[in-house]
């Protein structure tokens, strides 16, 4: 049987909402997550305020984690819905 569950109880910070489904990706889908780091290499080097990214200490352009959310979404593991990220996976794995 198929269960949808919400990956991140980050309510208030799509950006560390973001970071939550790259560590699932990260631990469960390797593959995904290293395809990622290709394209956003800072992902290891992120730095805050507050609970957003500190995209000018990062040195990226503002729009870095809409851009990171959409790449996440576009490796088709994890979605965002209703403001949160969730994924499918079989029931006992």
């Amino acid at each position: 049987m198929e269960i949808t569950s919400a990956i991140s109880s980050n309510h208030f910070s799509v950006d560390q909402q973001a970071v939550d489904a790259f560590d699932y990706l990260n631990t469960f889908h390797p593959a995904e997550a290293e395809k990622l780091l290709e394209e956003f290499p800072e992902i290891p080097f992120i730095k805050w305020s507050l609970s957003r990214f500190d995209t000018s200490a990062m040195g990226v352009d503002e729009e870095w984690g809409c851009w990171l959310v959409d790449a996440i979404e576009e490796a088709g593991v994890i979605w965002w819905e209703e403001g949160e990220p969730f994924t499918r996976f079989e029931d006992g794995k």
